[in-house]
């Protein structure tokens, strides 16, 4: 499986405050939207595969944990805060 990776200097990362603790899913994506409103940063994306754990794709199967994310996402869209997403996630697993 392909992914990408995320890389972000220390003093940055903890200048846009890190990971929203609040969220236990979806905390990447968070603050990911920060590095894309901080004007001095360049964020890009590195395309390089790595290995990665596919525990739940090999549990829950593929497009069934696709359509999973899909929904936390849309939810995350449509306003939901972290308490939300995570009810979201322990309800479909």
């Amino acid at each position: 499986m392909e992914t990408s990776r995320l890389y972000v200097e220390k003093d940055l990362f903890q200048e846009l405050g890190g990971f929203n603790e609040k969220y236990i899913i979806y905390e990447d994506n968070e603050f990911i939207k920060s590095l894309y409103k901080e004007p001095r940063t360049r964020f890009k994306v590195i395309k390089k595969s790595i290995l990665t754990s596919a525990r739940l794709y090999d549990k829950v199967g593929v497009w069934k944990l696709q359509r999973i994310y899909l929904q936390i996402y849309l939810k995350r869209f449509l306003g939901a805060g972290p308490d939300q997403l995570y009810l979201q996630y322990k309800k479909l697993f």
